[in-house]
């Protein structure tokens, strides 16, 4: 039975999705200056896209614009990309991966989207690689995309190798600031993330006289918090000091779940909660061979962050935590007499986790399948109760 569970959350996860969430109303501008209002498909890229997909309504039929065809567009997210030819640093900055010269020994060229972190007479950008570095870029009025030099590299000392990290960009964010004090100070005590230096270039604009533009042109949409019901069969391992259960029989739990999304990255990122219901009734085996049968209910609370993959394969994965009140537990041999025993109702802790899809895609209506392992264990009264482990799957709707 256990096989035919698994089976059966691979198939689903497989299958054709039916809709996606990830249109989000924005716009292009052409080559020519043209901009074109609509629906684009906003992937919240874990590395700059190339191309990009647009829709004019959410039932019109997809066009793809590379970085060759477009210069910009913006999603509702908030976020806007630029098309841009640049050249970067493409070495990896794994330790086993370091040369011993702190400049770039590995140039690329690239043309593609850039996001806009600010626009003005200084403009910075943002550009995550495949490698999972992360560059950002000045540009000054309409020249040329400059990187802010950060990398590693390796120094040799007494026979040792030790890193060392070359911070070029504090150097040419001082170069653009010499009129500056103000934004002088604080490039010293910066560092090379998307907050500090936004405040930096939008400093050097002021002290400039420069003008920044506000990227935000269309009204930003959240994705709603979403209420669900779920139901829960599962296969249970409960373990006593002196009996445990033999993790053959189907059990089944049920109850409410509460999904928020997160701001920055909605298609992403989520906080996963549930409240449930869970009924452990099944056969075991006592030390001393004999057969008893386990009979308790369990209150669950699971908190967990939520990963998902947005796209035409909305899989999802999650971690957290598990609290839960186990009550009313027997341990009785066939004859009906109990177990010898501390396993009296009482507060657990563990851990919760798994993989899923999302079955059911709808805009008002979700509906999702996990494989899921949950941990519960007593660690604040001496007790006989060891902990249970419980694999199955969740199998729920969200409204």
């Amino acid at each position: 039975m256990k096989y035919f569970l698994t089976a059966l959350l691979v198939g689903v996860m497989i299958q054709n999705l039916w809709g996606q969430t990830t249109l989000r109303s924005g716009y292009i501008v052409k080559t020519e200056g043209d901009t074109l209002k609509g629906f684009i498909r906003d992937l919240e890229w874990t590395v700059n896209p190339s191309q990009v997909e647009y829709q004019t309504s959410k039932e019109g039929t997809p066009q793809v614009f590379t970085a060759n065809e477009i210069r910009a567009f913006y999603t509702s997210r908030p976020i806007l990309f630029e098309s841009h030819n640049f050249r970067y640093d493409a070495g990896e900055q794994k330790t086993n991966a370091l040369t011993y010269s702190r400049e770039p020994e590995e140039w690329k060229e690239e043309k593609l989207f850039l996001q806009v972190l600010v626009k003005g007479g200084i403009s910075l950008y943002r550009f995550d690689d495949v490698n999972g570095r992360i560059h950002y870029f000045i540009q000054e009025n309409t020249g040329d995309v400059v990187e802010l030099l950060n990398r590693k590299y390796l120094v040799n000392t007494n026979s040792i190798n030790q890193v060392r990290e070359f911070e070029g960009w504090k150097q040419q964010l001082l170069n653009l600031s010499a009129s500056c004090e103000s934004a002088s100070k604080s490039i010293q005590a910066a560092r090379y993330m998307d907050s500090s230096l936004k405040k930096i270039i939008e400093n050097l604009n002021a002290c400039r006289g420069e003008s920044v533009k506000n990227i935000v042109s269309v009204q930003s949409e959240r994705k709603p918090s979403r209420f669900g019901i779920m139901v829960q069969p599962f296969f249970d391992y409960t373990e006593i000091s002196n009996a445990r259960t033999t993790f053959e029989e189907i059990n089944f739990g049920f109850g409410i779940s509460y999904e928020i999304f997160s701001h920055k990255k909605p298609e992403r990122i989520s906080y996963y909660n549930e409240l449930k219901y869970k009924m452990i009734a099944q056969t075991g085996v006592a030390t001393n061979n004999n057969p008893v049968n386990f009979d308790f209910q369990t209150i669950n609370l699971i908190n967990m962050i939520r990963f998902n993959t947005p796209g035409k394969a909305a899989f999802f994965w999650n971690l957290g935590t598990n609290i839960s009140y186990r009550m009313n537990m027997t341990v009785q041999y066939e004859n009906g007499s109990d177990l010898p025993g501390n396993y009296e109702s009482d507060l657990q802790l563990g851990i919760a986790g798994g993989i899923g899809s999302r079955f059911l895609n709808k805009e008002k209506l979700k509906g999702t399948i996990e494989l899921r392992y949950e941990l519960e264990q007593s660690p604040f009264t001496e007790s006989t109760f060891t902990g249970t482990h419980a694999l199955g799957l969740i199998i729920g709707v969200q409204f």
